[in-house]
């Protein structure tokens, strides 16, 4: 029989066991604890809504001026807005665009952790300073009563971005997207209808109005009426009114304005003379001879 062979752990393999295990555990309770010992940890990344905004130059550039919708700020979690005094975030506008300096508001949503915010609008950029207290609340920051013009010339999907700042937000980083403007170059439409017309009194006019570029809407006021009745003002691409002659002469003046794209154009004005319907003046009756020559006139 062979002799029995007694099976010893190794003590220092038993020792590493147990220490992995110990390990293992402290990282599990350490996950554990900041889960629930931290639930308002920011694990998300803020919500950005930025505006769109396209601007229509007349004939030339700069456009006028404006409102950009508000620029709002959201977080995802508690905490996407770090904690700290007198953070700052600052936008630029793009090339070919500029901001009304002076003009703009910046608000928080009340009873949460952002306060004593304020707002600095230059032509080029928006500087919004902030306090955040805390991280346990959920924060929104908006912006708005910013106005925009095009300045030099046309220009498509140009973004108003974060350039700088010392704020640290969640996923707001430089470069991030707060805006899209566009500019566009329109002509300034003119009526082309002839200026001169006419109607026969009691019957309608037929005023077909027409502009270069095509494509106007127009619409039209009273100048001067004379001897006349029936002209009313209105709008429309035909004025079409049944003027009836109270005298001679007689006329009314339609002083039309064309509007293309958002573009007003310079107002003409068009004369419709009424020529009165005429009157049979001969005798209703007459008397002839068989076969005789017969005038009337």
């Amino acid at each position: 029989m062979q002799p029995a062979i007694a099976c010893i752990a190794n003590p220092n393999k038993i020792k590493t066991n147990v220490s992995k295990k110990k390990s293992l555990t402290r990282v599990v309770w350490a996950f554990v604890f900041l889960i629930f010992a931290l639930p308002e940890t920011s694990f998300a990344n803020v919500v950005i809504t930025a505006p769109s905004l396209t601007l229509t130059a007349c004939g030339s550039f700069p456009t006028s001026y404006s409102a950009l919708g508000n620029i709002v700020i959201t977080e995802g979690s508690n905490g996407d807005f770090a904690t700290g005094n007198n953070k700052t975030l600052i936008l630029t506008a793009p090339a070919n665009f500029e901001f009304q300096a002076g003009i703009g508001s910046v608000s928080f949503l009340g009873g949460a952790n952002l306060s004593n915010t304020s707002i600095t609008v230059t032509t080029t950029t928006i500087t919004v300073q902030y306090d955040v207290n805390n991280n346990n609340r959920h924060d929104v920051l908006t912006i708005s009563g910013i106005n925009v013009r095009g300045i030099t010339a046309a220009a498509s999907n140009r973004t108003v971005t974060r350039t700088g700042g010392t704020g640290t937000i969640t996923a707001d980083v430089n470069g991030t997207v707060h805006a899209t403007l566009t500019s566009q170059l329109v002509s300034i439409p003119s009526v082309t209808t002839p200026t001169a017309q006419s109607s026969c009194s009691g019957s309608a006019t037929n005023i077909a109005l027409a502009s270069s570029p095509s494509g106007a809407s127009f619409t039209w006021t009273l100048g001067t009426v004379t001897n006349a009745s029936g002209a009313v003002a209105g709008s429309g691409t035909n004025i079409a009114q049944t003027l009836t002659s109270t005298g001679t002469p007689s006329s009314v003046q339609y002083i039309v304005t064309p509007t293309l794209n958002g573009c007003t154009g310079s107002s003409t004005t068009i004369t419709n003379t009424i020529n009165p319907k005429p009157n049979m003046t001969s005798a209703s009756t007459a008397t002839v001879c068989s076969g005789a020559t017969v005038s009337i006139g």
